[in-house]
């Protein structure tokens, strides 16, 4: 109402905020410098082949920030790591033997953004998945750049008792390159890397 009266708030009514982000920070869509999301269409991904795509969503600030809060972050902690958000899309994938392989693609509105995401899902890395050995992924620099490590244990997977099953061999691994961050997990060694070198490879074309 302040920014604009009950035509403004009629206006919303009609073009609602297009993602949380906006939602979150009212400032970011009445302008006058309105932030709009950035779309990322991975597409058919190669290194999916024979596995059945079961979900894709666009996930937004606000759902990152609840992952985070959910596996122990502090609120103070969530606020920064996801407050460069500029966009994402998540898929999430089964294989013909039951195996549930999940794709997160970000992209965030600088690096120092993105370095700040990696960072604080490397904090709950350790609450997602305990006791896994957490190795760090530098690049030709020697800096790091995201987090690679075991899942111990697959929430998907049942065994006959019905309980949650041991993965034996699955992985995950977030990557930054610049301001856009890939991360995958259900995925062993190698075809780990391909999937988020694949998905980093993505041509992304922010929005203004």
């Amino acid at each position: 109402v302040r920014a604009g009266g009950l035509e403004r708030v009629n206006a919303a009514f009609a073009a609602p905020p297009r993602s949380t982000e906006q939602a979150l920070h009212p400032e970011k869509f009445i302008g006058p410098d309105i932030d709009e999301p950035t779309p990322i269409d991975l597409g058919e991904l190669a290194s999916f082949d024979g596995w059945e795509r079961i979900d894709a969503a666009a996930h937004g600030q606000a759902y990152l920030g609840i992952m985070l809060t959910n596996f122990g972050l502090p609120a103070l902690s969530v606020s920064r790591a996801t407050q460069g958000w500029d966009g994402d899309v998540y898929h999430a994938y089964r294989s013909e033997d039951g195996r549930v392989a999940v794709v997160l693609a970000t992209v965030w509105d600088t690096e120092r953004d993105a370095r700040e995401f990696v960072a604080a899902f490397r904090e709950t890395i350790a609450v997602k998945h305990p006791g896994t050995e957490i190795e760090q992924v530098l690049d030709g620099e020697q800096r790091v750049v995201g987090y690679r490590y075991t899942m111990t244990r697959d929430p998907l997977a049942k065994d006959e008792a019905g309980d949650a099953g041991e993965t034996g061999m699955a992985e995950g691994l977030i990557k930054r390159e610049g301001d856009e961050v890939v991360l995958v997990e259900g995925l062993p060694g190698e075809g780990l890397d391909a999937a988020v070198a694949e998905a980093l490879g993505v041509a992304v074309e922010k929005v203004k």
